[in-house]
């Protein structure tokens, strides 16, 4: 037995008004910096070239080749890493794996009185933590020699001014690269691992030479966090890269003998201790260490002389300069903040010192203490 009951529905509309009245300012009166950008995870991991601080912040608005607004160089620019200062004196600063990144702050002229000693822009690095639940992934990226196409073959020889160039094989500089990272409890809600390393490598070709200049990069990065209390969290990372680079400055001007090989190692060491004192009050400690060495060695060694043509450019024997430049940077901070909504208005009082010590070892010199000058490939003078 069935039973069919026929309805119609009918439509209904719901009418509900808000109004918001207001401006909304065009500038910002509580701030005078410049240029504040957030550059997160998400589009970290989405640029095609992200290894490295530097090819990251290139992404922020006023950033052209390192040098942000108007600063001459990279060493013009603040470099942080969870609040504590790395920058480097000489610009080449310790790079920690970019998997590791959760965001980066970029800001420019016109800080607070705490951010200081820079003429470009700030860049501070958040980087990630472990949590509760274990995560993490791998990755590997490839770019083959044959991997672009040749659209002259196809164009008459004469049309060249340089007929040559139709046979010259084109191709992309081969490379590849593979990172990871992980993260997880080791006791849950009290310590967490975090973890992220990668090696890569690149095949640098050179026209006019058959050799080819071979680029190495590796770097691991890890992250304890600990709770102590509900208040009080310790986190404690260290980082590890290494940039080699073997025949260096090779080219139709300079034998493979009178090359140099890069050696960069760095090391960076970061304590950090916040504890929140109440709903408005909170004070933080941070403790860091960074420790990078510039080596540029004459590949044929320290005793084999140079040679090199003052007007031509042609260098043969060995390289004529050699430079070992090693720097060790100690940074230290403690803030307190306190925020007041009640005294004349709203505040956000900070108080803090920070401190930084570096030292900064150069040696430089020619290979065997001499170098021979050639002038129009005659013997002209030594110099040692």
């Amino acid at each position: 037995m069935s039973l069919t009951v026929d309805f119609k529905m009918t439509q209904s509309t719901v009418k509900e008004q808000v109004l918001v009245i207001g401006e909304s300012p065009t500038i910002d009166i509580k701030s005078s910096a410049s240029g504040i950008m957030i550059i997160t995870d998400n589009l970290i991991r989405a640029l095609p070239n992200s290894t490295s601080i530097g090819k990251i912040l290139e992404a922020a608005p006023g950033i052209d080749g390192y040098a942000a607004y108007g600063g001459g160089t990279t060493a013009s620019n603040a470099y942080q890493i969870d609040g504590v200062d790395i920058t480097n004196p000489w610009g080449d600063t310790v790079s920690p794996e970019y998997r590791s990144f959760k965001e980066i702050s970029s800001q420019g002229l016109g800080l607070p009185a705490e951010y200081g000693a820079f003429t470009g822009a700030v860049f501070n690095a958040i980087t990630k933590s472990g949590s509760n639940k274990f995560h993490g992934q791998m990755e590997f990226n490839f770019q083959g020699e044959k991997w672009n196409s040749n659209n002259i073959s196809s164009i008459p020889e004469e049309n060249f001014v340089t007929p040559e160039v139709k046979d010259t094989p084109f191709g992309t500089n081969p490379n590849w690269d593979i990172g990871f990272d992980l993260g997880g409890p080791i006791f849950k809600d009290k310590l967490w691992f975090y973890l992220s390393g990668s090696y890569s490598r690149y095949k640098n070709k050179i026209l006019g030479v058959e050799e080819e200049s071979i680029q190495k990069i590796g770097k691991i990065f890890g992250k304890l966090t600990f709770l102590v209390n509900a208040p009080n969290r310790i986190s404690f990372n260290y980082s590890f890269d290494d940039n080699v680079t073997d025949d260096y400055r090779y080219s139709p001007l300079v034998t493979a003998e009178a090359c140099v090989d890069l050696e960069n190692p760095g090391n960076l060491f970061n304590l950090n201790w916040t504890s929140i004192l109440s709903q408005n009050s909170f004070f933080e400690m941070k403790f860091g260490y960074t420790s990078k060495e510039i080596n540029t060695l004459p590949s044929s060694g320290y005793d084999t002389p140079a040679y090199r043509d003052l007007v031509t450019g042609e260098n043969w024997g060995n390289s004529y300069w050699w430079l070992e430049i090693d720097s060790d940077i100690f940074s230290g901070l403690g803030h307190f903040s306190h925020y007041v909504s009640d005294f004349f208005g709203s505040h956000d009082l900070k108080f803090g010192i920070d401190a930084r010590y570096e030292e900064v070892k150069i040696v430089q010199g020619f290979p065997s203490g001499s170098i021979y000058y050639y002038y129009y490939g005659s013997p002209y003078i030594k110099l040692e």
